[in-house]
């Protein structure tokens, strides 16, 4: 059971700058001989400076979510039993979230810990977008991607566009250079996502769950291997993943992407995806439509995907 007090606290005793990226800090943990030994207590302090940013905090501990309104309270106590927590604390959009992961309290202790949230600057790498192309018959194309963040690397080399020359095959020319896709990477601060949509998928069923979507949304079993190969070695680290798929118009968010001449079909696939430890916390989702597409004539693909680290606390509490 989680019993949640608000107490008030002088302000001096808390340094209220605000620093980039965000940190807590464990300022004591010690016994408390008012607690019995099944009984402990995570008191987390705040700045009066925040009371002027928001109305409440969101908070998670472990999978249980709940709002603690800053009303003059500074202070927030936790009664909970022992054990190993997750923590998530949100305040608003213009700062980043505090995570803490795998923190211990002991028996009969209270641990008392400050919080410091830091501007929202931060990035989220979109990872390995590639284009194919696929004309009906050879054909030059131009391709132009702008990136809604900054762009980091692209292969062949990008300047203002890529001039291609297209084969129906896929094979793709630029420079006399022949390749398989036209490759990009960008940072992005802002992802609008809807986490109350997706799939909770352990470890072990990472391959198999992305060879059905991928074969349901119509990629080739090259174009699934391109997309396996990247993702899963790394998804396949954590206990379970947490995988949401943008289509199509809703990938404009990431970048605009321009072909000349202009293709019969664009279809877009991202995959943005975050570690979790226990797929049962999600079984609030909705599972995503796949959607297949069609290769009748001039057909351009596009796929990519970010990991994000954590998941935004405050689109688990509304």
């Amino acid at each position: 059971m989680l019993l949640f007090t608000g107490l008030s606290v002088n302000a001096n005793t808390f340094d209220e700058k605000l620093e980039l990226g965000g940190d807590y800090t464990i300022e004591s943990d010690v016994h408390d001989p008012e607690l019995a030994e099944d009984q402990a207590v995570f008191a987390i302090r705040m700045g009066s400076n925040y009371m002027s940013m928001s109305d409440k905090l969101i908070y998670s501990i472990g999978s249980k979510i709940d709002t603690f309104m800053l009303d003059g309270s500074e202070f927030l106590e936790i009664h909970t039993p022992p054990g190993a927590y997750n923590l998530q604390f949100y305040l608003t959009n213009d700062y980043t979230e505090i995570s803490i992961h795998a923190l211990e309290i002991k028996p009969a202790h209270r641990m008392e810990i400050s919080l410091v949230f830091g501007l929202n600057i931060q990035n989220h790498a979109m990872k390995k977008p590639v284009i194919y192309l696929y004309p009906e018959e050879e054909m030059d194309v131009e391709v132009r991607i702008k990136p809604a963040g900054q762009m980091v690397f692209t292969y062949p080399i990008l300047n203002d566009h890529w001039n291609v020359h297209a084969m129906p095959s896929g094979e793709l020319i630029v420079d006399d250079k022949s390749y398989n896709y036209l490759f990009w990477e960008s940072e992005q601060a802002e992802i609008d996502i809807d986490w109350t949509s997706g799939f909770a998928i352990p470890a072990d069923e990472i391959t198999s769950f992305l060879e059905e979507k991928l074969s349901a949304f119509g990629l080739t079993t090259k174009e699934q291997a391109d997309f396996i190969t990247f993702w899963a070695p790394m998804m396949v680290q954590h206990p379970a993943n947490l995988i949401h798929f943008e289509f199509n118009e809703n990938c404009n968010q990431f970048a605009d992407l321009t072909v000349l001449p202009s293709p019969d079909n664009v279809y877009r696939i991202y995959m943005m995806w975050s570690p979790i430890d226990n797929i049962n916390d999600f079984d609030y989702l909705r599972p995503q439509n796949i959607q297949s597409i069609n290769r009748l004539g001039f057909t351009v693909l596009e796929w990519g995907g970010a990991k994000i680290e954590h998941l935004p606390l405050k689109n688990k509490a509304l």
